[in-house]
């Protein structure tokens, strides 16, 4: 299960994989704000899409003259 985790050790002796390692580490928060902020924004836009449709589709599957 911790041979996974064994390539961490690299990072740790070379410099330049540690800086990377950082950077990305460092990026993460904002880019998880961004994903929130999106995640609200689909949300949102689901919750009015189900308002501007709701029951315009009940139904339209079946033949009006009651022969399937």
């Amino acid at each position: 299960a911790f041979r996974v985790l064994r390539p961490l050790r690299l990072v740790s002796g070379v410099p330049s994989l540690q800086v990377v390692l950082n950077s990305i580490i460092k990026a993460m928060v904002p880019l998880l704000h961004i994903a929130l902020l999106v995640l609200f924004v689909i949300i949102i836009y689901a919750i009015i899409g189900l308002e501007l449709f709701m029951g315009k589709m009940h139904k339209t599957c079946y033949n009006q003259e009651g022969i399937a």
